[in-house]
């Protein structure tokens, strides 16, 4: 009898509980893909390979940059960081125009 963790049992609550995100939200997630994609292209790592540095699940990494999973954890977010050599901060940084008209 296979036994399930308390972490696998929270999993799956989490997956059937639907979320609703505001529009802002929407746009924070968008803004981190952003900056995870820029930065891993500055750096000339693929996806795949962004995902074997930062030790995180590829799939995982793929679907959220891939608008399939809009929440990520924050200990993900703090490996890729650092896999990328920035800090956590500079994924949720927003880019401002230089010139503002």
């Amino acid at each position: 009898m296979k036994v399930e963790t308390s972490l696998h049992l929270s999993r799956r609550f989490m997956a059937r509980r639907k979320i609703e995100y505001q529009k802002e939200d929407l746009e924070e997630f968008d803004n981190i893909r952003a900056n995870i994609t820029q930065l891993a292209r500055e750096k000339g790592m693929a996806l795949y390979a962004l995902s074997q540095t930062a030790d995180v699940d590829y799939g995982a990494l793929n679907e959220f940059i891939n608008r399939r999973h809009q929440n990520p954890e924050v200990y993900t977010l703090m490996k890729i960081a650092r896999a990328l050599g920035v800090p956590t901060s500079r994924l949720f940084e927003v880019d401002t125009p230089k010139h503002v008209r």
